[in-house]
């Protein structure tokens, strides 16, 4: 089902997406994964990664959303973050556990997962592929799902990870993902939160090992900017949990549209 987003510039539409490859089983009117695309042709995929208690459309519009099947939560707009972003992404948000406190990877328990629904997803919603690559952005409880498309065979065209207070574990999944090749940004915004802060440094420590310290920063803020210029970025944020995917998206999409850009 194609229809307009809410609150998305009127060259930006969102389609509701009913997947074979899904993740998790949605109730009845609830989207397998919702995408945004713009009459831009689009460069590449960001895909997002929600936590827990959510739903795809409230991930992507404003206000209050009705998530498909009558359950109503509060809008990220994120849809419209990642259109407003100076380079030409798209934006697929599949469902992962429909309003529960679960980070369960579902479907992607299986490592060739990922990559069929990617493939369903660019081709139901029009896109050629993911293009220059894809920008797996997890928040909170995602991180796990953002593990699997790490793991993913065959490999997933994974140019950048962001984590949005969403390093709960898999540390060693997403050092290693890093320092694993060229042309690799991994940017981890977190908050005070003792869990995610310890999680970090332990991140900065695994990917120092492998790379060498030149190749990580460790900041009190996002800094403004191209965020490629080492293959880690570690980011304390002042955001409340709740509110970090509206507050940095769109700083960290500014500060990766090489990816979108790149030839």
């Amino acid at each position: 089902m194609l229809a307009m987003g809410l609150s998305l510039p009127a060259a930006a539409a969102q389609l509701d997406l009913a997947l074979a490859a899904r993740v998790h089983r949605a109730p009845s009117g609830a989207p397998d994964t919702v995408a945004v695309v713009s009459s831009t042709p689009a460069r590449a995929v960001v895909v997002y990664l929600h936590g827990w208690e959510s739903c795809a459309r409230g991930v992507v519009r404003d206000g209050s959303v009705d998530c498909g099947d009558g359950r109503r939560v509060t809008g990220l707009g994120l849809g419209r973050v990642v259109e407003a972003s100076p380079a030409p992404f798209a934006l697929l948000v599949p469902q992962l556990a429909y309003l529960q406190r679960s980070g369960s990877v579902g479907a992607w328990v299986d490592p060739a997962a990922p990559s069929r629904w990617l493939a369903e997803a660019t081709r139901r919603s029009g896109l050629a592929g993911p293009g220059n690559g894809l920008v797996v952005v997890a928040h909170s409880g995602g991180y796990q799902a953002a593990a699997a498309m790490v793991r993913a065979d065959p490999p997933l065209p994974i140019r950048a990870i962001v984590l949005l207070d969403a390093l709960y574990g898999q540390v060693e999944a997403f050092a290693g993902w890093a320092a694993g090749g060229p042309d690799r940004t991994l940017v981890s915004v977190h908050t005070a939160h003792a869990a995610t802060t310890a999680r970090n440094q332990e991140l900065a420590v695994a990917v120092t090992r492998r790379l060498g310290p030149s190749q990580v920063r460790v900041l009190e803020r996002l800094p403004p900017g191209d965020l490629r210029d080492t293959p880690l970025v570690v980011a304390r944020t002042g955001a409340a949990h709740g509110t970090l995917p509206a507050v940095a998206l769109g700083p960290v999409l500014r500060g990766l549209a090489g990816v979108a850009g790149d030839q």
